[in-house]
């Protein structure tokens, strides 16, 4: 395997690790969260609070992509869909009158397999059998799902062509709201604010002791 270098990278050592030295030209955002417990292991807003203050894990707007798949599924499920429904992966063309030319979601790679099961169009994130598993729920229907991610109601589904409501550029959201949104998918618990409560002499006044997901549970996976 042949390695191309590409650009030069610029470090500093501190301590035993090692810190970027240079100020990048793209910041980005982290969230993590422990999927057990709820609690926030790490925030990232940006490469330095002293260069922008604007913190891009709790205020940026992002486009949500295919990451409201696994809600979209939930709602067709409510439905009346199954994880071993058919649906028809092949290529679908629309008319869309606003735009005047045809509406065509894709595959991304564009390959298509034709009938699969739900299970496969999610594992495998398949954008045409996401189309019709909203065809088959209903399009109304399925941008309720997107309260789930504080996403905004597009107007255009107040529209005669209310497929517009999936096509580019797809709702936006906050990142942590995304983040918060898929921990359920691990487990489902209440939300807190404080982990722990001090008094000025040291002894603890309260201590969060929330629900913790079961680790050695059967859980089913989704295999693609």
């Amino acid at each position: 395997m042949f390695c191309k270098r590409v650009s030069k990278i610029w470090v500093r050592q501190v301590g035993d690790a090692w810190w970027l030295a240079q100020v990048p030209e793209v910041n980005s955002a982290l969230v993590s969260i422990n999927p057990q417990n709820g609690a926030v292991m790490a925030l990232v807003g940006g490469f330095d609070f002293n260069q922008s203050k604007f913190n891009r894990a709790t205020q940026a707007l992002r486009q949500v992509g295919s990451n409201i798949k696994p809600f979209l599924y939930t709602a067709a499920m409510d439905k009346g869909l199954t994880l071993a429904s058919m649906l028809n992966d092949v290529p679908i063309s629309r008319w869309d009158a606003g735009a005047g030319s045809d509406w065509q979601p894709k595959n991304s790679p564009p390959q298509y397999a034709g009938p699969i099961r739900l299970r496969q169009g999610l594992g495998q994130s398949k954008n045409v059998v996401m189309v019709r598993a909203m065809r088959a729920m209903g399009v109304d229907y399925a941008a309720r799902i997107s309260a789930t991610l504080r996403l905004p109601r597009r107007k255009t589904l107040s529209t005669p062509n209310r497929w517009r409501w999936v096509q580019r550029p797809s709702p936006q959201c906050r990142w942590r709201a995304a983040t918060r949104s898929w921990r359920t998918v691990a487990s489902w618990w209440t939300r807190g604010l404080s982990a722990k409560l001090k008094n000025d002499q040291g002894g603890v006044i309260f201590e969060a002791k929330p629900k913790v997901a079961c680790p050695e549970c059967d859980i089913p996976v989704i295999l693609r």
